[in-house]
């Protein structure tokens, strides 16, 4: 699998809506911190933390890699929440939203990767 930038967007209880882009450089093995951005397209030397603005969330729609596991860490800690993404993009695909996630300042995320990511 060669690099990919997909797209995860979380939606608040309210509607508001969030996007980011995240670094996938191919092949990722498990330990992988994927690295974020908010304001585009994401590149490797992006840092792999972010935060979500004030709510409770839920994934609303997701691209990238078809197979592998990813799991949302928050405060420098795993959490229980790993997304195996086949079956979140198949979730999302059929008009579902998937978790839901604190918002606002004190909440710092990040997604590792469990099982080698592939297209």
């Amino acid at each position: 699998m060669g690099a990919t930038t997909p797209y995860i967007t979380f939606q608040s209880s309210t509607g508001q809506t969030v996007t980011y882009s995240g670094y996938c450089a191919g092949g990722d093995a498990p330990g992988y911190q994927i690295p974020i951005s908010g304001t585009g397209v994401a590149a490797a030397g992006n840092q792999p933390s972010f935060t979500l603005p004030e709510g409770v969330w839920a994934i609303k729609h997701i691209t990238g890699p078809a197979t592998g596991k990813v799991r949302l860490w928050c405060n420098g800690v795993p959490g229980p929440v790993a997304l195996d993404l086949a079956t979140v993009i198949a979730s999302v695909s059929a008009g579902n939203t998937y978790g839901r996630f604190a918002g606002g300042s004190k909440w710092n995320y990040m997604f590792v990767v469990e099982v080698a990511l592939a297209a």
